[in-house]
């Protein structure tokens, strides 16, 4: 918590200098910065009101402008504010679309994915995952494909459409065998149970919230043994 109420008030204090001498850009980074801070604390609702006004700020350049609001975005879905996370989300895609973002588009429509998952859309949710693993694979995202396969097999399996968790993992399977990454191995052990557990319809969602905190862990520690649940 010190740590925290010193990087809010360094944050602060940059703000206020770069607010003086009129550079607007460096003024909304100090505060992007400040809110930042809150996020990792977990304090949302306090970090959301700042990236919602850097993101209608049109001074600021059009790049860091369309992050603010895809951070917004991500505030407003952590306090359960569903519809206004999606139109925030929704501006965000045509924000990094216009811009040419095209990996930063690909994730805040993985982010609005997620929102429908969150509120129970899970036909429409599986529907843009689906796209989404397509465009993953092309883009050469391996991490992002993982964790987007979790999300639908979540979808799927609220659905009750575990051979589509089968088929989904066959395919996943295919992509990280042919890829060229330091985590093939890891990624391929824990698709192989989540298909096991689909295919056993012993699938959860506890399970599936184990392999998400994985496949995130997963790049940082490429040799990361995946350990079946008992």
């Amino acid at each position: 918590l010190e740590r925290l109420d010193e990087a809010v008030t360094l944050a602060d204090s940059a703000s206020t200098t770069f607010r003086k001498f009129e550079d607007i850009d460096r003024e909304a980074l100090a505060e992007a910065t400040k809110a930042a801070s809150l996020v990792g604390a977990r304090r949302y609702g306090e970090a959301l009101p700042v990236f919602m006004r850097l993101g209608a700020d049109r001074r600021i350049a059009d790049k860091p402008r369309a992050f603010y609001i895809h951070n917004a975005a991500i505030c407003s879905r952590e306090l359960s504010r569903f519809e206004e996370s999606k139109s925030l989300f929704v501006q965000a895609v045509a924000e990094f679309e216009r811009l040419g973002l095209v990996s930063a588009r690909a994730r805040a429509r993985w982010h609005l994915a997620q929102v429908m998952l969150d509120e129970h859309h899970y036909e429409q949710s599986r529907a843009l995952l689906i796209e989404l693993r397509n465009d993953f694979e092309e883009l050469g995202m391996p991490q992002d494909v993982a964790l987007t396969c979790v999300d639908e097999a979540e979808a799927s399996l609220m659905l009750g459409q575990l051979a589509e968790v089968v088929r989904l993992c066959q395919r996943a399977m295919e992509y990280f065998s042919k890829a060229s990454i330091a985590y093939t191995q890891g990624a391929l052990t824990a698709l192989a149970y989540l298909k096991e557990a689909a295919e056993g319809r012993t699938l959860t969602k506890q399970t599936l919230g184990d392999l998400r905190s994985y496949f995130e862990l997963l790049p940082q520690q490429p040799h990361l043994l995946f350990a079946y649940p008992a």
